[in-house]
């Protein structure tokens, strides 16, 4: 964020003396249950810190205008604040993209996703890399500590399930939104990592095995019933065939309750990378 790179030494000392902190910067990326993607930045500078750097402001107006040309929807909140929000299709979309989130330059980290029958599975392995432009002097760095408190800076995952696996340490609603502070990396360009691993299941699907699992074990059940009342005359053919039936019912069931209970390891071959990557 190259604002927090214009709070200079001077600026900082006036950060000590705003109540309300001096920065703040919500990002977040909500997952939908289809699939789709909502991301909302929300962005302020406290206006006497503003009003002391006019460079400062017009580097905060350059991302803002940066958010504007990457296809976001801005809405100023007033107080040199504002709001940029942008929806995407899915998550291959969003990484195609090049979103620098979404694609590390580290190895063996970035997105990856399987679709199945079920579910789809996710893994995120992100990490904000150290930034060097932000190794400021000791007095800088001494004064960016103590400012820590006031000034917020968070990225928020919101899923719609709660993840399988995740190293975020604030988690909220119903286990369902992760919450990762970044001033550490923003202030000092210390690495954050970002993991989570989680699935968003195809209720449509599941329902329409349920459905059809209850039919299919109903006709057979029929068939061994009708072959145990015919048993004397022609009961034999439905008794063997309600048999077989109930048999490969109960194999499928096993089968697709294991797959539905095991979810799959993502490997390399899922990850997904910007295009101009490839």
């Amino acid at each position: 964020m190259n604002v927090i790179k214009m709070i200079t030494t001077a600026t900082l000392g006036v950060c000590l003396l705003l109540v309300s902190g001096c920065f703040k910067a919500e990002l977040g990326t909500t997952i939908r249950p289809d699939g789709s993607i909502h991301e909302r930045i929300e962005m302020g500078v406290d206006p006497a810190l503003a009003n002391m750097s006019p460079k400062l402001r017009k580097t905060f107006d350059s991302e803002r205008k940066e958010f504007a040309e990457s296809g976001y929807t801005i809405k100023d909140t007033g107080n040199n604040g504002f709001i940029a929000e942008k929806d995407t299709p899915n998550i291959k979309v969003l990484v195609e993209s090049g979103a620098k989130l979404f694609n590390p330059e580290e190895a063996d980290k970035g997105v990856k996703y399987r679709k199945g029958f079920f579910y789809d599975a996710y893994s995120f392995d992100l990490v904000l890399p150290k930034d060097e432009t932000n190794s400021n002097s000791q007095q800088s760095n001494e004064m960016g500590d103590k400012i820590l408190s006031s000034s917020q800076v968070h990225y928020s995952l919101n899923l719609p399930e709660p993840p399988i696996r995740t190293n975020s340490q604030d988690i909220s609603n119903e286990n369902k939104t992760l919450r990762w502070n970044l001033i550490e990396n923003v202030m000092h360009g210390t690495p954050i990592p970002i993991q989570a691993d989680f699935l968003i299941h195809h209720e449509k699907n599941i329902k329409l095995v349920q459905y059809l699992g209850i039919a299919f074990s109903v006709g057979a059940l029929g068939l061994l019933g009708i072959g145990i009342y015919r048993r004397q005359i022609d009961g034999k053919p439905f008794l063997i065939a309600g048999g077989i039936a109930c048999v490969a019912i109960a194999i499928a069931g096993a089968a697709l309750y294991n797959d539905y209970t095991h979810p799959p390891v993502l490997t390399d071959a899922d990850r997904i990378v910007s295009t101009s990557s490839k």
